[in-house]
């Protein structure tokens, strides 16, 4: 048996502040992942602070589709500032290996999918099908 966090998608923390950025790995897993405050009522997966997160800031999901692979979609609260690539989000995305997301003013993260990269290697590297 292998630890089955090696394909695992999770959040790196890229924050400017390098004393910030101490490459903090939050996994994402099967089902419901949450992000909010340390005080929020419901127990928060992944607990940020600073003033522009909420008490439930938004919510990851991750499901597996008919095919297989893993689908990660995150859900963003309530009037919450969450960004992906740059762009506010107020309904739910389907996120890709390597898109960058920020909560609130200050947190950034890069989204890593190892097996949906692996998958477009394959797809790009792979013999040309003609």
């Amino acid at each position: 048996g292998s630890s089955g966090s090696s394909g695992t998608p999770h959040l790196v923390n890229l924050n400017e502040d390098p004393l910030m950025s101490e490459c903090l790995l939050y996994y994402i897993k099967d089902g419901i992942t949450r992000v909010g405050q340390a005080d929020a009522e419901r127990r928060q997966d992944i607990v940020l602070s600073g003033a522009h997160i909420k008490e439930e800031h938004c919510i990851f999901r991750s499901e597996r589709s008919n095919s297989g692979e893993v689908i990660v979609t995150l859900e963003p609260c309530e009037r919450s500032e969450t960004y992906v690539n740059g762009k506010r989000v107020s309904q739910p995305v389907q996120l890709r290996s390597g898109n960058r997301i920020i909560m609130g003013k200050n947190h950034v993260f890069r989204f890593n999918h190892p097996e949906q990269a692996r998958a477009e290697r394959e797809k790009t590297s792979g013999p040309s099908s003609g």
